[in-house]
């Protein structure tokens, strides 16, 4: 492509690689040149490529001149091409069943075992923490199903927390605050390699296990903080200049957007919340409710008798 090849002005070159199997039509246009052109002089050669059909198809050729010696200039050209229909969504009949069908249920299956994981994650930590007493109602959630042998009342609070979004603030806003809930699982791996790199810092571990990543250990501690810290910053990064290019108006469409623009209560939008970021907001008031119950919980504390990890014979990481 040649731009601004204007009198009086530089002209600048850029190389359009496109292959001749993708090129539908190509004409060339000179003199008394539209407008939408600009300042275009000399000609404009415009391609249109193929799009793709219903039908998968595909072509293959392959061009030379290395025939007669004497009319021999170099050409080897090689190409090949495939296109065909992308599936826009998973409403399909057997009889037309497609790779993009195909593609979409990967996806789904997917996306549905990354959220089976996370909620069976949860589930564990809330029956840990009952089982220690770390939160209200400990014992319901520290309990284990006789007949399933398994938390059961945990999971069933789990679920009925995670549909608690879905089902009063809708869809489309239930998206955007799982987004801020990924970034506080990023937040709370990494106060949790924090910690551990304190620990290293004096010694730890005191005692050798029967595995052990030696020096190595201190090593991917501090690029799992570099890593988290990066997706901390990316996910926590709002719609604002002082940002640059990152902090664009892409922000405040999916990954952090301001809660007046997006929070809905019954389908009824909540503009008059303070323009304050997703992300920031749900660590705000993780903080705040998690100091308040904190402070309340030591007033009928007692000292726990912490057992020794069987590996290192330690009971504390630090």
């Amino acid at each position: 492509l040649v731009r601004n090849g204007q009198g009086g002005t530089q002209a600048t070159f850029r190389a359009l690689d496109v292959g001749t199997n993708a090129v539908e039509e190509a004409s060339v246009t000179t003199g008394a040149l539209a407008a939408e052109f600009g300042d275009a002089e000399s000609g404009v050669l415009s391609y249109v490529t193929k799009a793709g059909g219903q039908r998968y198809q595909g072509s293959f050729s392959y061009q030379t001149d290395d025939i007669n010696a004497w009319q021999n200039v170099g050409l080897n050209r090689l190409e090949a091409s495939l296109g065909g229909p992308i599936k826009g969504n998973l409403t399909f009949s057997f009889g037309s069943f497609t790779l993009g069908d195909l593609y979409l249920i990967v996806i789904l299956i997917a996306v549905y075992v990354c959220t089976l994981a996370i909620q069976g994650a949860t589930v564990r930590l809330m029956f840990s923490m009952g089982r220690d007493g770390r939160l209200p109602w400990g014992r319901t959630w520290g309990h284990v199903n006789h007949t399933f042998k398994t938390p059961a009342y945990a999971s069933i609070a789990v679920g009925i927390l995670a549909a608690i979004p879905l089902v009063v603030t809708g869809a489309g806003s239930a998206v955007v605050l799982a987004i801020a809930a990924t970034g506080t699982i990023y937040l709370s791996y990494f106060l949790c390699n924090l910690g551990v790199l304190a620990a290293r810092a004096r010694g730890w571990p005191h005692k050798g296990a029967w595995f052990s990543l030696g020096a190595w250990g201190t090593i991917l501690n501090i690029l799992a903080l570099i890593w988290g810290g990066a997706m901390i910053i990316n996910i926590g990064i709002w719609t604002s200049s002082t940002f640059g290019d990152f902090g664009s108006d892409l922000r405040n469409t999916w990954s952090n957007p301001f809660i007046n623009t997006f929070l809905k209560v019954g389908g009824k939008l909540l503009d008059q919340l303070p323009a304050i970021p997703v992300f920031e907001t749900f660590v705000g008031v993780v903080v705040i409710v998690g100091a308040i119950y904190y402070i309340a919980s030591r007033q009928t504390a007692h000292d726990d008798v912490v057992e020794f990890d069987p590996a290192t014979g330690e009971a504390l990481i630090g």
